[in-house]
């Protein structure tokens, strides 16, 4: 409590008075406050980007010590000094500061530049400082995982030394000190889809309506028809069965018997490691034979590893689960979680976003019944889809890529079950995209 001022009539010096070096100690104490204590208040990092994790929104801010705990899906931090963190759920992080975070759970990608150099992420097992690259950090138990995707970092394991870690190696930091890994790159979604410009998406976009004959139209674009994406409902060479029209999602679909049955288009798909979508709905039979899962929709050459693009339900069980939505061949691809075969309709994409350099393992997500798909397999593998050489394929759907005619037929090569739906796109499709393609099954 302050003391008062002396009374009247009472001879005191002014620099003696306990009641002006009280005011005066209170006005440094709250002085100092405002230039020593940080501002807990400031932003230190906001989310740039999400796709699966529910419930976070882009720009959310976040200042000093707080944290963020999502169960699944991914979501990207910029750090104020630059430093962008791809983190996959289940995860719990802590941003310690404009340049420095705490991950207790989960698995993390930074990406930093050289204003962010010193970048630090802090772990059960210990601490990683970046020495200007790309690093990947997992946590296990109370030991952490580091991989070095560019450049290099500085291990610091509990209670040991500093270690440098270069590029395309890895460590386990933990009660041990450090060990080394086998550098696993594949493990690890090092960006998120970038956002689209505002400009209109172009898209095909097959309904399967027509219902009749032998041919199914592709619209887009304003809704005209193209007469390289129209698709002609055949057969491989020697066999008489076509596919057949079906009750769908929406209108009609098409039904495959597996018996050499397919739908094949003169469109080119799209190549290289370009940006793209495929989205459809699928009824897969309970009773999927091994050899009737390969092929919904395909295109590319399939002559060199890479060069193709096919989406399809597993039929392998050494690849991954049989049954889940499978992206890739046999050389590189994504599986993923669940299994389809219970004679219901489910609506599946599968998006592919550039990157540096594109690959199956890092910039390929993909998605079932509008939620975000866990992987349960994953192979590194450059993506590089052939769609002008003298081996590349057009747009089929049905059929395995690499079956070109009866002569060279494989075990696996026809499709069994339903499709309706198909809409392809040159874009990478955000998660709130694919959701509005799954209710309407068209992009407005």
């Amino acid at each position: 409590m302050l003391e008062e001022p002396p009374a009247p009539g009472k001879i005191v010096p002014f620099h003696r008075t306990k009641w002006v070096w009280g005011s005066v100690a209170a006005a440094v104490a709250v002085l100092l406050a405002v230039v020593i204590v940080p501002r807990k208040t400031e932003t230190v990092a906001w989310v740039t980007g999400s796709t699966g994790a529910e419930g976070i929104e882009n720009g959310r801010a976040f200042v000093r010590g707080e944290k963020l705990s999502f169960d699944s899906g991914f979501v990207s931090i910029r750090f104020s000094k630059g430093a962008e963190v791809v983190v996959e759920g289940k995860a719990d992080i802590e941003i310690s500061g404009p340049n420095k975070a705490k991950l207790n759970r989960g698995s993390a990608v930074a990406n930093v530049p050289e204003t962010a150099h010193g970048f630090t992420i802090d772990g059960p097992g210990g601490r990683v400082v970046d020495i200007g690259t790309e690093f990947a950090v997992k946590t296990e138990g109370k030991e952490m995982e580091v991989h070095v995707l560019r450049g290099e970092v500085e291990a610091h394991p509990k209670g040991q030394k500093a270690v440098a870690i270069k590029q395309d190696k890895a460590a386990l930091l933990g009660r041990n000190g450090l060990a080394t890994l086998i550098s696993a790159p594949g493990n690890f979604l090092t960006a998120l889809p970038p956002k689209h410009d505002g400009s209109p998406l172009k898209y095909l976009h097959w309904s399967f309506d027509e219902n009749i004959g032998l041919e199914a139209h592709a619209t887009g674009q304003g809704g005209e028809d193209r007469i390289d994406t129209t698709g002609l409902l055949t057969s491989l060479p020697g066999s008489t069965i076509v596919p057949q029209w079906t009750k769908g999602v929406f209108g009609s679909a098409i039904s495959f018997s597996g018996q050499d049955d397919y739908v094949q288009t003169e469109f080119p798909g799209f190549g290289g490691s370009s940006a793209r979508t495929v989205a459809c709905w699928v009824k897969v039979p309970k009773d999927l034979q091994s050899h009737e899962g390969y092929a919904l929709v395909s295109w590319g050459a399939h002559s060199t590893p890479g060069d193709t693009w096919q989406v399809s339900i597993n039929p392998d069980e050494e690849d991954g689960p049989v049954g889940s939505l499978r992206v890739g061949t046999h050389e590189g691809e994504v599986v993923g979680s669940t299994d389809l075969r219970d004679g219901e309709w489910h609506h599946l994409a599968a998006v592919l976003y550039e990157g540096r350099p594109a690959n199956v393992a890092t910039h390929i997500l993909i998605y079932v019944d509008g939620r975000l798909e866990s992987a349960a397999r994953k192979s590194v593998m450059r993506i590089n889809t052939d769609i002008t050489g003298p081996m590349a394929q057009r747009v089929a759907f049905g059929k395995n890529s690499a079956v070109r005619s009866a002569a060279n037929k494989l075990p696996k090569h026809t499709f069994r079950g339903d499709l309706d739906e198909v809409t392809l796109c040159p874009a990478a499709l955000s998660q709130k995209e694919i959701v509005e393609l799954m209710k309407s099954g068209q992009l407005k």
